[in-house]
């Protein structure tokens, strides 16, 4: 009963280590835990927070830009109170 037990976990590991190999691989470690920015980007934006300037969301951008996509002030009207 205890080889069995073993060699379930063995091959329960094995598949989870290939499903999930390639997202880690591809996504966990390649970022640098620094974005290194210039003013003009900034300016461009109009933005200093921080989380936006994030490398997974330079990549999220990038994918996004392959499709037509609308901004925020053409889907609603934004107003400051």
């Amino acid at each position: 009963m205890e080889e069995s037990r073993y060699y379930y976990r063995l091959a329960e590991w094995t598949l989870l280590q290939e499903l999930y190999s390639k997202y880690w691989a591809t996504n966990c470690y390649n970022y640098a835990n620094y974005s290194i920015k210039h003013f003009s980007d900034f300016t461009k934006t109009e933005r200093l927070d921080a989380e936006y300037y994030q490398p997974k969301y330079d990549e999220l951008f990038s994918r996004l830009s392959k499709y037509e996509c609308k901004t925020i002030s053409q889907i609603a009207t934004i107003k400051n109170q």
